[in-house]
């Protein structure tokens, strides 16, 4: 029923996913509710940051807010090495002085 492609670009991944548009009312409504996320390759799971995704929902129907196709963007993330980190500056608490009378 759906039709995914996926395309690799230099530092992004595009998710493509469309669905034809229902012709006849015996036709079933499809809703579409999997995870895009499964759509991505096993080496990039989880190095990918979602950048855009679609605001309709993709389904069959042809009402408003819903769409025959829709395209995520995801960006994939660089790892990069750990650098050593500072301790955190420590920090006086000032004197507060306090008349007795």
């Amino acid at each position: 029923m759906f039709n995914r492609t996926v395309n690799l670009e230099k530092d992004k991944v595009i998710v493509r996913i469309t669905c034809n548009k229902r012709a006849h009312i015996n036709e079933p409504k499809v809703i579409f509710k999997e995870a895009v996320e499964d759509s991505i390759p096993e080496e990039l799971k989880n190095k990918v940051k979602l950048v855009t995704s679609p605001e309709e929902i993709l389904s069959n129907m042809s009402i408003p807010g819903h769409s025959q196709e829709c395209t995520w963007v995801f960006e994939i993330v660089k790892q990069q090495k750990n650098s050593p980190q500072r301790p955190p500056a420590r920090r006086r608490r000032a004197k507060i002085n306090k008349k007795t009378s």
